[in-house]
């Protein structure tokens, strides 16, 4: 119960078309925008969220500051509103479809980055937070589900601010050890202390390492064993990383007063890419060929592929691009805490 069909027109205008995944939080949907003949992405929160007034409150404000967020490594975001469902009304949120895949579908399929791809997704990764941490923004949740790549490869991140409009509701459950958000958690994120953007270079050097080795550094059965490991000194950050080192040494200070931010972290990466070859074209998992599980996400279909059907009148250019909506297109971020009509 409380699932929305495809079919569905959200708004008047996004068309739900084919659901592309679903998770312990969402249902994530491919949408037909009309009005711009493009695809998009409509994230539809659990209908058991949108009684919640925490959350909804939460979701709202997360949203509304998001709206602005408008940089080339943050996926495009274009409207957040409810869709009436019953008597509830469903929270959702449409982006731009990301035609590449996630970094979660990538590790999925047992690949590995090498040295040069890793940095070269950290920086693309990194820019991204640069940008949401100079206008206030932590994302507090990065993990390989939530780097997500366009038709070109460009690496954007996801998801800003919906962990924590999740956390804020009284009906979530704990979070547990086997978490993604447990399994790339800053220390200091764990212990429940105020955050700040290091945080998230935290939670982004632990990606990287994982990209590179397949394992997630310090992570323990249980997030009392986990905070332990990760507040013990510094990480022991292995010659296989090479130019890496450094950056990541940085970055993964147990302190957050002693590690860097994310323009620090650019820096640093900026000079490690001076020091290897060009990387390759990473080998992405695009929608067609999508078949990732996280904890997060899974792929609804149990064939694992996602066909796309036409667009009524020709064909979506460029839709994994991040095209710019247009003017008024973020009216759509509306005080989701008024009692429904």
């Amino acid at each position: 119960a409380g699932t929305v069909d495809t079919g569905t027109v959200l708004a008047d205008r996004w068309v739900l078309t084919r659901r592309v995944g679903t998770g312990a939080s969402s249902h994530v949907y491919a949408a037909r925008d009309p009005r711009l003949d493009r695809w998009v992405a409509v994230k539809v929160l659990h209908a058991s969220l949108a009684s919640d007034p925490a959350f909804l409150a939460q979701f709202g404000r997360e949203t509304r500051a998001v709206s602005n967020l408008t940089a080339d490594n943050v996926v495009r975001f274009y409207d957040a509103d409810t869709h009436q469902l019953g008597d509830l009304r469903v929270p959702y949120i449409v982006t731009a479809l990301m035609e590449g895949g996630s970094l979660a579908g990538i590790l999925g399929t047992g690949r590995r980055l090498d040295v040069a791809q890793a940095i070269a997704l950290a920086r693309g990764a990194a820019r991204g937070l640069r940008a949401a941490h100079h206008a206030g923004i932590v994302h507090s949740d990065v993990k390989p589900s939530n780097l997500l790549f366009d038709a070109q490869g460009r690496v954007a991140l996801s998801d800003f601010g919906i962990s924590r409009a999740i956390a804020s509701a009284t009906s979530t459950e704990p979070i547990g050890p086997a978490s993604a958000t447990t399994r790339y958690a800053s220390p200091e994120q764990m212990q429940g202390r105020v955050l700040d953007g290091r945080s998230d270079v935290y939670s982004l050097a632990l990606v990287v390492m994982e990209s590179v080795t397949g394992v997630v550094p310090r992570l323990a059965d249980t997030i009392a064993g986990t905070v332990a490991l990760r507040s013990d000194g510094p990480m022991d950050i292995s010659v296989d990383f090479g130019a890496l080192r450094e950056p990541l040494a940085a970055a993964t200070e147990a302190d957050p007063l002693r590690r860097c931010d994310a323009a620090e972290f650019l820096a640093l990466l900026a000079i490690a890419a001076e020091r290897v070859d060009p990387p390759r074209p990473l080998e992405l998992v695009s929608l067609e060929d999508l078949d990732e599980q996280t904890s997060e996400f899974e792929i609804a279909d149990g064939a694992g592929l996602v066909v796309l059907p036409p667009m009524e009148s020709g064909t979506p250019s460029e839709s994994g691009a991040q095209s710019e909506p247009e003017e008024g297109n973020r009216e759509g971020t509306l005080d989701l805490t008024a009692d429904p009509a």
